[in-house]
């Protein structure tokens, strides 16, 4: 863990003597109390104990996660998100100009294939009226 800043400390500490409100600490042990002999002198306000604070503060920070890490990982799965992003939209970039030359190769195979048809259709007839002329110039029997 990376040792925090004395703002963040101080911001800690500020936090803790709030949170802390109006509870009291005993300055006594506790076995006094049995006797009757302990009195308000013998209670302290936590929050105006600066060694107090300061302990709860240490515990405080010393449970905090590791913010420069978390950050650091923040920003690594930042930037892994915008690499996958840009990969992504290269992709698709590429996915839309293979459609288009897809289309393209299909719009001209039909036209290949519209054209053979009509040569086949001109042969066809070609063809037929050849046959059909042999078939007048045949003689009649």
């Amino acid at each position: 863990m990376t040792t925090p800043d004395e703002q963040t400390v101080e911001r800690v500490a500020a936090a803790v003597s709030e949170a802390l409100g109006e509870a009291l600490d005993c300055t006594r042990v506790w076995s006094a109390w049995g006797y009757g002999t302990m009195g308000e002198n013998d209670f302290v306000r936590v929050a105006d104990d600066a060694e107090r604070v300061d302990e709860i503060t240490c515990a405080a920070i010393a449970a905090m996660p590791d913010t420069k890490a978390l950050t650091e990982r923040i920003e690594d799965l930042e930037g892994a998100q915008i690499l996958n992003r840009d990969a992504v939209e290269r992709k698709a970039t590429r996915i839309a100009e293979l459609e288009a030359q897809v289309s393209k190769a299909r719009e001209n195979a039909l036209r290949e294939a519209s054209e053979v048809g009509d040569k086949a259709q001109r042969q066809n007839a070609s063809v037929e009226s050849a046959i059909l002329a042999l078939i007048d110039k045949e003689p009649t029997q």
